[in-house]
């Protein structure tokens, strides 16, 4: 496993995470080295092929490169738009950026539950290796039964306006 990042300047790990409108860590994949881009995580994943063509979306940042593998499968992808130099949003652009952006915290909330695991915010041990895709698994199904912390609501209504 290759986990040296030169983005991060370090050793890391990668997991692939799907979150429901609600909160819930509805996917993890394995875990990858640093080095992984996140379409190779994806498309070994299988999560697109798991969703539902013309019926789900897939949110994600700037940094992930997945347009082919979603349009190949019908399932749209919503990131937040980007402001070009010296322009303005549009009205109906700055209420869908506004709400993305929203939902994109919640979503790293989500992901600092993960990280207050004291094995997820150290440098996990050598030995920990042959298990952490268990230990993963285990961890966002203990986070899954912690309070949630978004509402239905919040991202229909962002994703459907």
């Amino acid at each position: 496993m290759l986990t040296y990042s030169h983005y991060e300047h370090g050793h890391t790990l990668k997991i692939l995470m799907g979150v429901t409108p609600g909160g819930l860590i509805s996917f993890v994949s394995k875990v990858y080295g640093g080095r992984a881009s996140g379409q190779a995580i994806l498309e070994q994943s299988n999560l697109i092929e798991k969703c539902d063509p013309f019926t789900d979306a897939v949110m994600v940042d700037e940094s992930f490169q997945i347009y082919q593998v979603c349009a190949a499968n019908h399932v749209e992808v919503i990131r937040p738009p980007f402001l070009r130099k010296d322009k303005k949003f549009s009205e109906e652009n700055d209420d869908r950026r506004q709400c993305v952006a929203g939902v994109c915290a919640d979503v790293q909330r989500i992901i600092s539950r993960l990280m207050l695991f004291k094995l997820f915010s150290e440098e996990i041990p050598w030995d920990f290796a042959p298990f952490i895709d268990d230990i993963v698994s285990l961890v966002c199904g203990i986070i899954n039964f912690s309070l949630p912390m978004l509402a239905d609501k919040r991202f229909m209504e962002c994703v459907c306006n």
